[in-house]
């Protein structure tokens, strides 16, 4: 992997300053060795380090040597192991080889050890003997610690300073390493004489010869780290190989400063930034540039606009003022157009006096049928009131509960009435429901207590009372009967019950109290279980059905009788029959088949009494009769509604036959005054054209030169993002330069 720059110079600095330590070490090593066991300086290298330099010598062999491996042996993986291992490694193989004799370097070399001075590993070891070995009895005089390790490249931890133990972090004399760094082409300084260390003891030869003999009993020579022959640290002091220990370690840790490097990486430094600073310049002259450039462009844009704008609003000026020369055509067309519609409305004029007529003699027809129907009636309504006379006079000879019970057939024959007209059948009724029903009624009159009766005594399916005040005199008995099914009639509840299509019979009885007050019942029954199509649903019979009835019959001429009116109402919107959805249907839930019609036999003054076929067949009658006037006063409206109609068409008509020959008029009159005013109007056309043509030639030209003005415009912008962007870009470039600026610690090792 190649290296930066700035890790470039230290490692330069530091090889060099061990390959100058090794040679002068190398050189110097049989004066140092005759004048003082200590003269060489000593370190203390870490336990791989030690492991493979601190061995005895017995009989001139290093007994921590690494001779060759065995044969068959695998080479060993040494590419996970640090800068000191391997350093120990390479250390142990160089001390295995110089174990054995050299001729040839002794012929070449005084010291015997010079061959590998250069060597980055062999820089570090002891100096070699008279005989050409190296001392066994002494540690490498340098160790490879993480500093070192840094300057390779090989480690991110931070650099200590070089540190003196007795002088503290300032570079001490003897700095070999610190002399070694000078460029090349100064003379290596001489290493300044160190203070005399004290002699080993007797008996002990070269034994960690560049430290202190500490005067231990019990310290063995050359004994290998972790032995208990190597003196144990105290506890208060720092721990070897840290800063501010190198002297009791025996570690020494060099400061090393690349100056010749740093110089050159500050040099080619301010290049890179003078360069990115001109840059930096001539894209901000170029961004103003073109700032003005856009301004300029845009304002010259504008203008052109303005001027587009301005002719523009001549033309459609010049084109409002042109005399029109299909003024003439239109004004032919428009006379042309009027005299139709004119024509068109004297047309239809003419129509609606038609209609009118037809109108008249229709209405006139129906006037006189409702005039012949009204006659008929009116007829038959006398007719029926000498007979109604003579039956009132009847009537008034009939004792009080012949009277009731006939005032209540009547009242029975309105609610069967009520029924057919909305599709339901008849009930049958029958004396033993007529005198329950009268028994109530007679209990609430006397009793004064308007209440239903008791369902499970009485056994019917429903029941509806009423209590009005009427009189019981000869002409005004038949309003009674009106006001009790009036009542019933408009109560929801009470009208449901009329009206319900799964009653068969009925009984009907009525009950004056002294109060003046006809109390009245109508009870409701169901002779059969009625049941549902398609269904489970069952309604069944009522519980005071009896087998068998004696005297059924449905009421009819009681009305006649008593008096009273016909209903004119037919269908009451609050009931809907579904006869549809019972069994048998209408047919199946009749009852009405084989029963006699008339009034209660029990009447035999009314029973036998030929007037009441009298009064029913001229009720008959005066019903027809009715109905003819109804029709002929229906159609006398209707075509009195269409004569009405038809004056207000032909009024209509007759006012935009006026107004169409108005206009008409006026547009021929417009038309002779046009074409009479022509020529001249087609000349001023003409000349009026010829400015627009001129003018829409100058709306073409500065309209071109707008649209090109405005890309011109838009380009210049553009431009503008562009330079802003490669100014942005350069500004960005200057300042990572400046922050790339190199500094004196980024070249000491």
């Amino acid at each position: 992997m190649p290296l930066p720059r700035k890790k470039l110079g230290p490692i330069l600095g530091l090889g060099l300053s061990l390959s100058l330590l090794a040679s002068c070490s190398g050189g110097s090593a049989s004066n140092d060795a005759a004048s003082s066991p200590s003269s060489n300086m000593s370190a203390s290298a870490d336990s791989s380090s030690s492991a493979s330099s601190s061995s005895e010598d017995h009989g001139g062999t290093d007994s921590g040597s690494n001779p060759a491996a065995a044969p068959g042996m695998q080479e060993e993986d040494h590419s996970n192991e640090s800068l000191a291992q391997r350093w120990a490694r390479q250390n142990k193989r160089v001390q295995s080889q110089n174990s054995s004799p050299r001729t040839d370097l002794d012929q070449n070399s005084p010291s015997g050890n010079q061959t590998d001075s250069e060597s980055e590993f062999t820089a570090g070891r002891a100096p070699a003997d008279s005989q050409g070995r190296n001392s066994s009895k002494s540690k490498s005089t340098f160790e490879i610690t993480p500093d070192t390790a840094l300057a390779r490249g090989e480690s991110d931890a931070p650099i200590r300073p070089a540190q003196d133990p007795a002088n503290g972090p300032a570079p001490f004399p003897g700095n070999t390493l610190a002399q070694a760094a000078e460029p090349h082409h100064a003379e290596p300084k001489p290493a300044e004489p160190k203070p005399a260390q004290p002699k080993p003891a007797p008996g002990k030869s070269g034994g960690n010869a560049g430290k202190p003999t500490t005067g231990e009993p019990g310290t063995k020579r050359g004994t290998k780290p972790g032995n208990s022959g190597n003196p144990a640290p105290k506890p208060d002091s720092p721990k070897p190989g840290q800063p501010g220990n190198s002297h009791n370690s025996g570690t020494v840790t060099i400061a090393a400063f690349d100056e010749k490097g740093y110089n050159s990486a500050l040099a080619s430094w301010k290049r890179d930034r003078d360069n990115a600073r001109r840059e930096a310049e001539r894209s901000n002259r170029a961004l103003d540039d073109a700032r003005r450039t856009v301004e300029a462009a845009r304002d010259k844009a504008d203008a052109s606009q303005r001027k587009y704008e301005e002719e523009k609003a001549k033309l459609d000026e010049l084109v409002a003022g042109m005399p029109g020369t299909g003024d003439l055509a239109q004004k032919r067309d428009l006379a042309a157009k009027l005299k139709v519609e004119a024509e068109k409305a004297a047309s239809d004029v003419e129509t609606a006096e038609k209609k009118v007529t037809d109108a008249e003699k229709k209405k006139q027809d129906a006037d006189r049928k409702l005039e012949q129907a009204t006659k008929q009636l009116e007829v038959l309504s006398d007719k029926r009131e000498n007979i109604a006379t003579r039956s009132d006079l009847e009537f008034a000879q009939l004792d009080s509960e012949d009277q009731l019970r006939a005032l209540s057939d009547a009242l029975a024959e309105r609610v069967n009435d009520y029924r057919v007209k909305n599709g339901l059948n008849e009930l049958v009724y029958a004396p033993v429901f007529n005198d329950k029903a009268a028994g109530w009624s007679t209990t609430m009159a006397t009793s004064k207590d308007f209440t239903h009766s008791n369902r499970d005594e009485e056994g019917y399916s429903s029941e509806n009372i009423a209590a009005v005040t009427c009189s019981m005199e000869m002409g005004t008995v038949g309003e009674c009967a009106d006001a009790l099914f009036e009542q019933w009639q408009k109560s929801d509840d009470h009208n449901k019950k009329m009206l319900d299509e799964t009653f068969s019979h009925a009984g009907m009885g009525l009950a004056k109290g002294d109060d003046g007050q006809v109390y009245g019942t109508n009870m409701f029954f169901i002779k059969d279980d009625v049941h549902e199509a398609n269904s489970t649903t069952v309604v069944p019979k009522s519980k005071g059905m009896p087998d068998s009835l004696d005297g059924e019959y449905v009421p009819e001429g009681a009305i006649a009788v008593t008096g009273g009116t016909k209903l004119a109402h037919a269908v009451d919107d609050r009931n809907t029959t579904e006869y549809d959805k019972w069994e048998g249907g209408k047919d199946g839930l009749d009852y009405t088949k084989g029963v006699r019609h008339g009034v209660d036999e029990r009447i035999s003054a009314l029973e036998d009494e030929p007037l009441v076929d009298q009064l029913k067949d001229l009720d008959s009658d005066i019903s027809e009769a009715q109905a003819n006037v109804d029709a002929a006063q229906a159609e006398a409206d209707q075509s009195n509604q269409e004569l009405e109609d038809a004056k207000k068409a032909k009024g209509d008509a007759d006012i935009r036959k006026t107004e169409s020959e108005d206009a008409s008029s006026k547009a021929q009159a417009d038309l002779a005054e046009a074409e009479a005013a022509a020529p001249e109007l087609e000349k001023e056309h003409a000349a009026q054209q010829a400015k627009v043509d001129r003018q829409i030639e100058v709306v073409g030209e500065a309209e071109s030169k707008a649209g090109a003005d405005n890309q011109t415009a838009l380009k210049a912008e553009n431009d503008l993002k562009d330079a802003q962007a490669k100014a942005d870009k350069a500004a960005k470039a200057e300042a990572a330069v400046e922050a790339d600026k190199p500094t004196k610690k980024d070249f000491t090792s």
